[in-house]
């Protein structure tokens, strides 16, 4: 009992360390804005419940690696089969319960970000893009999730969240969805969605347009130069 209390009592304290993680997202799933807002209040707890889980792991390994007492094994020193073969079992899941924790915590404090930061390929004529405060992150994982959420809408060409900043930078097709349904979205994973920044509304057609008089001035200036 105790053993088992070992391998799996850390990936409960994973689970609970990241629920502000995986539970807005779930919350979404099932439509229970309120589930995912009381997972949010977890993550004040996250190093304590982490902390905990690794505990947890450190006693395991030390009584799965630790010698047999002298009483149990032969004179060669070797232990009984069914009690080596129960340890190779115990070791075998001490590690895959570090795995699962490890990555748990690893994507609450930095989001994967090197794996969900390229952007996706869809390309909008009349893109717009609007830019955010979100209230209620408590860790990269947080901006993962939203980030999640909002690319899979449809009409978001892009969506990048910052967790260090708090802020949504949305760009979509104002023809297949609207702010509204975005600023729904984060609402529901349990997050708030603050005051929009105006200036960010620019259409793609307007950044291409801005970049092109760029390139024609550098030119102009170029010649003016040679001149």
């Amino acid at each position: 009992m105790k053993d088992k209390l070992l391998i799996f009592g850390p990936i409960g304290g994973a689970i609970a360390a990241t629920a502000c993680c995986w539970g807005p997202l779930l919350a979404l799933t099932v439509g229970l804005g309120s589930f995912g807002a009381a997972t949010l209040a977890l993550g004040k707890y996250t190093p304590l419940l982490g902390g905990t889980a690794f505990l947890f792991l450190s006693l395991g390994f030390y009584r799965a690696y630790r010698p047999l007492p002298a009483e149990c094994c032969d004179a060669d020193g070797h232990g009984p089969p069914g009690l080596l073969r129960a340890r190779r079992v115990q070791r075998a899941s001490l590690w895959v319960s570090a795995v699962l924790v490890g990555s748990a915590l690893t994507y609450h404090y930095t989001g994967f970000a090197w794996l969900t930061g390229r952007s996706p390929q869809t390309a909008v004529a009349h893109a717009q893009t609007v830019k955010w405060e979100v209230v209620g992150m408590t860790c990269e994982g947080c901006a993962t999730t939203i980030q999640t959420a909002l690319r899979a809408q449809q009409g978001v060409a892009d969506a990048q969240v910052s967790y260090d900043e708090g802020q949504a930078i949305v760009q979509y097709d104002p023809d297949a969805v609207t702010p509204d349904k975005l600023k729904e979205t984060i609402n529901s994973l349990g997050f708030t969605v603050g005051d929009g920044d105006a200036t960010s509304s620019i259409t793609a057609d307007a950044q291409s347009e801005d970049s092109q008089t760029g390139k024609e001035s550098e030119t102009d200036g170029t010649a003016t130069g040679a001149d």
